[in-house]
């Protein structure tokens, strides 16, 4: 199973990308039965995306997410239903996704910053062909690490390292020695 992010990149008409936080939003730990709802939301994310192959069935999404939840990565942002998860390994990033009807309302925005408070320093990938993701995690202070052509991820596709740090004076290098820093390579 792969472990790249999608958040909400795609705005809905209306949407703010500044707004507060998602209201009558919570967020919490993901349980057993938040499963088949996640898994829900990461199938239809990559329905979603036409450059995405579909590698997975339904069943398989949903296990994969069981066996992040049984890990304790797991994040949920629901509002009497789930709307959108994070799956997070100490300050990995293995997936973000919110559902469909639910991208711009800020919720990728609000379980990012739930994330940002456990960690000081957070990195994920993303597709290359994800603009809207790539520049999601810009507008949250997310940097460009490396790039790479796709030979080690499940999909085959080109992809990004992103990073973030809470602490001042941060700095990556990136594959090519320049120092990204603030949203803009050096």
């Amino acid at each position: 199973m792969s472990h790249y992010s999608e958040p909400d990149g795609n705005r809905r008409a209306g949407a703010s990308l500044h707004a507060p936080e998602a209201i009558g939003l919570t967020i919490r730990d993901g349980q057993p039965l938040d499963a088949g709802a996640a898994g829900d939301i990461l199938g239809q994310s990559v329905r979603d995306h036409r450059w995405m192959p579909g590698l997975y069935s339904e069943a398989e999404n949903i296990a994969h997410v069981g066996r992040l939840i049984d890990l304790g990565w797991v994040r949920v942002a629901v509002d009497g239903v789930v709307r959108g998860f994070l799956a997070r390994e100490e300050g990995y990033i293995h997936a973000l996704y919110v559902a469909r009807g639910s991208r711009g309302a800020g919720i990728g925005r609000s379980l990012i910053r739930d994330a940002m408070a456990k960690s000081d320093l957070l990195e994920l990938h993303t597709f290359e062909a994800n603009v809207g993701a790539r520049r999601f995690y810009r507008q949250l202070g997310f940097v460009e690490a490396e790039r790479s052509d796709g030979r080690d991820n499940d999909e085959g596709l080109p992809d990004v390292r992103l990073v973030w740090s809470g602490a001042k004076g941060f700095g990556v290098r990136s594959q090519t020695g320049k120092m990204a820093t603030g949203g803009e390579t050096k």
